[in-house]
């Protein structure tokens, strides 16, 4: 896999009040459906911006939260629903209508909504080192607080070291690369983003996902064990899973070829 990263459009759209910094990978001769690609709790596009190379013959759109990466803190927080409307109206401003979903983390929570709440126009989801929510969570480590406590949030150096700490992978250069990415989100977006999420819970739901699902889960994830993986498996019908040994909660990241030969060939199956 090439070291230098494929590069996306980037644009700035607003939404329902709320300015939003978009990424677009276009491919014209692609003849397969977009992804549309969530992230995790303060991650900005850059962060996992080695999707362009993952998935070189896809269209690709994914979004900074608010107060995440380059899209401004918003005066007002938001629901989990509306964060999902957001993806909706930017797919039909690049005339997208039928995509594949990934989320990664907190982003496989807002993928799930997206497939509940549009499931006309999900062809498929994955799902990776996510669960059913943060109330449905098994075996939530205890470095959690650590890893979203105040000095963590304003503090660039501190966060970094935590992620690196609690992500579980820093010897792999893959996941060293990925932090010197980081654009250091501002505290109210993260709060934004934990809010949101807070109280919800997908086991409502879940048994009437109609999209093919693949659920990824790493045997070494620190802040997500693969148990959370297993419920979410268990509670979609006729989902498929897949654990990548040896890999932590960034498997998305130091795990590329892994994951994408997955992937790719549960969108081809």
């Amino acid at each position: 896999m090439s070291n230098r990263l494929a590069e996306p459009e980037t644009f700035m759209a607003k939404i329902d009040g709320y300015t939003l910094r978009v990424a677009h990978w276009g491919r014209p001769k692609s003849t397969q459906p977009a992804l549309l690609f969530f992230s995790g709790v303060g991650a900005n596009i850059e962060l996992v911006a080695g999707i362009g190379d993952m998935f070189p013959d896809r269209n690709i759109v994914m979004y900074d939260m608010p107060g995440i990466g380059l899209s401004p803190l918003s005066q007002w927080p938001y629901s989990p629903w509306l964060a999902a409307r957001w993806g909706a109206k930017i797919l039909d401003r690049l005339d997208y209508e039928l995509v594949d979903v990934i989320g990664m983390s907190w982003g496989g929570a807002l993928a799930q909504q997206f497939a509940h709440q549009y499931d006309s126009r999900v062809n498929s989801l994955v799902l990776c080192a996510t669960s059913t929510g943060i109330a449905g969570a098994v075996e939530m480590p205890a470095s959690m607080p650590q890893m979203f406590g105040l000095s963590s949030l304003i503090n660039y150096d501190v966060m970094q070291e935590n992620l690196m700490k609690i992500y579980g992978e820093v010897a792999d250069p893959n996941a060293s690369d990925h932090f010197n990415r980081l654009i250091m989100p501002h505290p109210g977006g993260v709060t934004y983003q934990l809010m949101a999420f807070s109280a919800w819970n997908s086991l409502s739901f879940a048994p009437m996902l109609r999209a093919r699902t693949l659920v990824i889960s790493g045997d070494d994830d620190r802040i997500v064990p693969k148990s959370n993986a297993v419920l979410l498996h268990a509670a979609i019908s006729e989902a498929e899973l897949h654990i990548v040994e040896g890999g932590g909660h960034m498997f998305f990241v130091t795990h590329p070829e892994e994951v994408s030969t997955r992937i790719s060939a549960f969108h081809a199956g």
